[in-house]
């Protein structure tokens, strides 16, 4: 597939169900081959899932795991970790030229790493059914931070000599981390120079 099907909703426009909606289908129908064409929209849905979902997730404390709006923000935010991990995984040329959206994308997953884990192990239950977890959320975004690093540091990811390597946006993201972590700084609270 080529492009996105359809026009993605406006995010924050529509119900949440309705984007969920969109964003199952997206999922569910476009993601299993390699992504070919223009890059440009899959980089926009990318950021426009970042910026929408995996911004901001409510702090332990402030609601109840099993409310209906922390489920229904968990489920966003699992399905848009899903379509973050495919799309880097079916469009090599992604993440070339787009050195901000590589940090952005980076520092969002780390930050909502950081808040599932304090979060904990909670038990998901509801009715005696499993529902997203704190963890099984955290160990997505841990497999989402890894297969960005992963298509930054890919070879055929910055062949084109308009863009800088995207190896290089991998080294500045991995020594950003370790400076944090040498210096005592807590990496949630990293924030990259875009």
């Amino acid at each position: 597939m080529s492009s996105i099907p359809d026009q993605p909703p406006s995010f924050g426009d529509g119900s949440p169900q309705s984007t969920l909606g969109y964003l199952r289908k997206l999922l569910a129908n476009n993601l299993d081959s390699p992504i070919h064409g223009n890059p440009e929209p899959w980089a926009g849905l990318i950021e426009g899932l970042t910026d929408n979902f995996l911004s901001s997730f409510p702090a332990v404390g402030s609601v109840q795991w099993k409310t209906e709006a922390v489920q229904e923000k968990a489920q966003l935010v699992h399905v848009a970790l899903q379509i973050v991990q495919k799309t880097l995984a079916q469009l090599d040329e992604l993440l070339c030229g787009r050195e901000s959206l590589a940090k952005k994308v980076f520092g969002r997953l780390l930050t909502l790493a950081w808040v599932l884990r304090q979060w904990g192990s909670i038990d998901a239950r509801k009715d005696g059914v499993m529902e997203l977890s704190p963890s099984s959320l955290h160990e997505l975004v841990t497999q989402t931070m890894l297969g960005l690093l992963r298509s930054l540091g890919a070879r055929n990811s910055a062949q084109s000599s308009d863009h800088k390597p995207t190896w290089k946006t991998l080294r500045f993201i991995l020594l950003e981390c370790c400076t944090a972590i040498s210096g005592g700084l807590n990496l949630p609270f990293l924030v990259f120079r875009v």
